[in-house]
């Protein structure tokens, strides 16, 4: 009786470990597959990370990294306990930027052009390590996930100022998309990043 008792009680730590890691798996392939790559059905049914505010202006701040992230394909992956290894092959859209303008600038003028000719682009191919916690979530502290927040409020801004110094040409049809989605949508953006870009809005209209 006791062996029997002990070889279940194995097999449940088993079957309890074994789900555990999948898990794991899942919320690493949803933060590349949902919130990197701005899918807001893989994101809404993940726990990988929950922070509605940050997914909708990093996925409006980097749409082009957006969509390389969606194209993305997890080749090989491995999981050794809270770490998740992926090994991902995905577009390159490094020749998209030139460093002579705001990283979001060119993110919003390549993801037009893209829209527009659907270019062949060289893959690339990445590992990336993430931490999991047996229910699928990222391990990210509040601290950090204020930073990241800030690090893409700060980058949004500087862009469409950048865009209101250099209106002619600035990417008007993608900013002009921007302004409808935060100013009508579910999630309360910074009423910076809104009155920003107002007054480009404005200031072109004139």
């Amino acid at each position: 009786m006791f062996r029997k008792a002990c070889l279940i009680l194995i097999f449940l730590l088993f079957v309890s470990a074994c789900f555990a890691s999948d898990l794991r798996s899942e919320g690493a392939r949803a933060y590349i597959l949902g919130f990197l790559a701005g899918d807001g059905e893989v994101y809404s049914n993940s726990a990988a990370l929950r922070d509605d505010v940050l997914f909708v202006l990093r996925r409006l701040a980097y749409p082009l990294s957006s969509w390389s992230w969606g194209q993305a394909v997890i080749e090989r992956e491995s999981v050794n306990g809270d770490l998740v290894t992926l090994e991902v092959v995905r577009p390159d859209i490094s020749k998209f930027f030139s460093g002579k303008r705001p990283e979001t600038v060119e993110e919003w003028a390549g993801f037009l052009s893209l829209s527009r000719s659907f270019p062949e682009t060289d893959k690339i191919k990445e590992e990336i390590t993430l931490k999991v916690n047996a229910v699928g979530e990222l391990e990210i502290s509040k601290e950090t996930k204020k930073k990241m927040l800030d690090e893409v409020v700060n980058d949004l801004l500087s862009g469409i100022q950048w865009c209101c110094d250099h209106r002619e040409v600035a990417p008007k049809e993608y900013l002009l998309s921007m302004y409808s989605e935060v100013s009508h949508g579910l999630i309360s953006v910074p009423s910076d990043v809104i009155e920003k870009i107002k007054i480009f809005i404005e200031g072109d209209e004139k």
